[in-house]
Parts: structure tokens; sequence; C-alpha cells
């Protein structure tokens, strides 16, 4: 899941999610006009924000926009890289996305677009950013 560290609670979005519906915490894309949850390498599509609810395909659903704040995201440790150094803060990375529960990947830099400010690996968590040129702003 991936959580929104500062809310202005005035600033949120509000859009139908889309095919598959939102569940809370997931990165948010646009799609033909409706908001769906990402998937792996999205590089070209528009991100949103982090869904703060979770409702079904059709539904008005809110939306937490992550332009210039911090989302901590759990650290996916199912293969050969799962934990951070300090050499990667400030380089892009791509998600891992299973059963609806996002993670930040640190093998998977191809198509890579959130950029890890921070990290905890004891804990797996990292401290994300996505950069403007992905941010529907």
């Amino acid at each position: 899941m991936f959580k929104v560290c500062e809310i202005n609670p005035t600033n949120h979005l509000f859009m139908y999610a889309g095919t598959g519906g939102a569940t809370k915490g997931a990165l948010m894309v646009i799609d033909s006009d409706t908001a769906i949850e990402a998937s792996e390498g999205i590089s070209t599509q528009i991100v949103l924000g982090v869904a703060a609810e979770t409702v079904d395909a059709g539904a008005m659903c809110e939306i937490i926009p992550v332009d210039g704040v911090d989302i901590e995201a759990d650290i996916y440790t199912g293969s050969t890289i799962d934990e951070f150094e300090d050499v990667n803060c400030g380089d892009l990375y791509d998600i891992y996305v299973a059963s609806h529960v996002f993670y930040i990947d640190p093998n998977d830099t191809t198509g890579g677009f959130c950029l890890v400010s921070r990290y905890d690996n004891a804990n797996a968590k990292a401290w994300i950013r996505i950069p403007k040129p992905y941010l529907y702003v």
C-alpha cells in the first residue's frame, strides 16, 4: 500500500473509477477519462495520486494528489535485490503490483518513475516522490 505522508484535504481529486475499480492505497492513473490502478512500467501514463478509498468500477473515487509530497511505500522483497543503498537515493524505480498491493521495486529501473528519497531496509519501507513530468497537475 502506498501512503501519502502530507495530505491537503482541500486539494483532493474526484474521478470515476474505471475498469477494476480502485483499492485504498493504490497508485491511480488516467485511462479514457477515468481513474484506474497503475500497472508496472507506466512511464507513459499520467499519475493522478493515491486512492483514498476502495470503490467499484463506475463509482466516484477520492484521490490524494502526490505533487511535491513523499509517499511511504513498501519495498518489494521477492527478487534478487530487496533493499536500497545510499547510492540509490535520487534514482528512478518502477513499481511492483501483486493483487492490488503496490511496492517500490529496487530491482527495476526500466520505466522507472518513482524517485527514492530515503529508505528503511529494516522495516522494508522507502519514501518516494513522483516527478512532475509523470503527474496530473
